[in-house]
């Protein structure tokens, strides 16, 4: 008797344990969710103050993001026009580029480019801590200039 409620008490503990870890995974992606507008809406200000003094820069059209990021312009005001090719093709510039990644429960990673002239310009990952809408940015990698 006492053997059997040991191994019972046992597949209760794991099952909670999981239930828990399942919990707090789908929170962080929750969490994510909610915290993506602000991030996004944070980014493409840098951005736009990064390549232009008019407020006006070109989206890439095609990127995984365009139609967030066309809200998150729209948001701040900035003005923009949409772009279907290659900017070095069209020689369009200034031009932004945004892709936002949610992989890791209560973390964002924003890969970014820009270029406000040809051979002026660069990009990178921003990894952002997300907790139910308030967002830290933690640090950036993979950073590039052209």
């Amino acid at each position: 008797m006492i053997t059997k409620w040991k191994s019972k008490r046992k597949v209760i503990l794991v099952c909670f344990c999981f239930a828990c870890i399942l919990g707090l995974v789908i929170s962080g992606y929750i969490s994510n969710a909610i915290s993506k507008p602000y991030c996004e809406k944070q980014m493409t200000l840098v951005l736009v103050n990064r390549v232009s003094t008019r407020g006006f820069c070109y989206l890439r059209v095609g990127d995984n993001n365009s139609n967030t990021t066309e809200v998150a312009l729209q948001s701040i005001g900035a003005s923009y026009s949409l772009i279907k090719t290659d900017p070095h093709l069209s020689q369009s510039y200034p031009w932004i580029a945004m892709d936002i990644n949610s992989i890791i429960p209560f973390f964002l990673r924003i890969d970014h480019a820009w270029e406000r002239e040809a051979e002026i310009g660069g990009g990178g990952t921003i990894w952002y801590f997300c907790f139910f809408g308030t967002a830290r940015p933690l640090g950036q990698t993979k950073t590039f200039v052209t």
